[in-house]
Parts: structure tokens; sequence; C-alpha cells
């Protein structure tokens, strides 16, 4: 993937970020109808919100990893709040009984993994990955 410069009347960047995260409890919910509408619906939520999302892909069943691309003027914790918000509310609306099977009933854990990328670093969101499926916090060797 090329990470492209995007330019506007007020300056120019290439601002792309790795996020990632978990179902409540790790449970594993987003089987191929769920995440058939998370790929389907995430880049019409970022369009919407004015970032580009570049890539989307569920691990495990339990895990969403997406790289989006924003403009310097977007707060990244609001980034993250609008597409879990918004998909979880897609997901538990078209499938209600996911949100019984997702700890104290959400579908999302409050947790998540974002980091500003030049380059995705694999092994880095790998490592995350597993200490998620351990029932652990993001390791200190990231």
């Amino acid at each position: 993937m090329e990470y492209k410069i995007t330019h506007t009347r007020y300056g120019d960047y290439r601002l792309y970020y790795q996020l990632g995260w978990t179902t409540g409890f790790n449970r594993k919910v987003l089987d191929d109808e769920v995440e058939k509408l998370i790929v389907e619906n995430a880049p019409e939520i970022c369009k919407k919100h004015n970032f580009t999302l570049e890539e989307i892909a569920v691990y495990d069943q339990n895990f969403v990893k997406c790289i989006i691309s924003a403009t310097p003027k977007t707060a990244p914790t609001d980034m993250v709040k609008i597409i879990k918000g918004k998909l979880g509310f897609l997901i538990t609306a078209a499938y209600p009984e996911i949100r019984n099977k997702c700890y104290k009933q959400k579908m999302w854990n409050p947790s998540y993994y974002l980091e500003s990328i030049g380059y995705p670093t694999k092994r880095t969101f790998e490592t995350y990955r597993k200490n998620q499926e351990r029932g652990r916090g993001p390791s200190r060797d990231l």
C-alpha cells in the first residue's frame, strides 16, 4: 500500500492510523455475515465523517483492524468512538442476539489499539491481538 499525501488549500499531510479492537469479552461473534456487514458499511461511515478507509479486516471472529486516513483536525479518539459506535449499532440492529453473547451486553471491548503509521507493522498488531486473546492489555514491547 502506498501512503499518499493529501493536498488541501490549508496544507498537505500524510496521516494514517492503524486501529484495532476486540469484541466484548473477546467473544467470537463476528462470523462471515457480520464481517460482510462491517466491510460493506465501514467505508460509508468513514466517508460521512471525512475519513478515508484504506483497509479493514476481521480476524478470528473477535478482532477488527483497519487503516484509516484522517485530517490533522480530527481527534483520533473521536474517530475511534465514531467507527466503533456506528459499527456496533449496525451490527446489534441487524443481529440483536449478538449483544447477549458479549460481556455485559457490550458489543465492543472499551479498549482499542491506535497507532499513527507511516508503514504498518504487522508484528506490532499481531502482538497486541495475541495479548488481547490472553486477557491482557497491550504489551510493553510493542
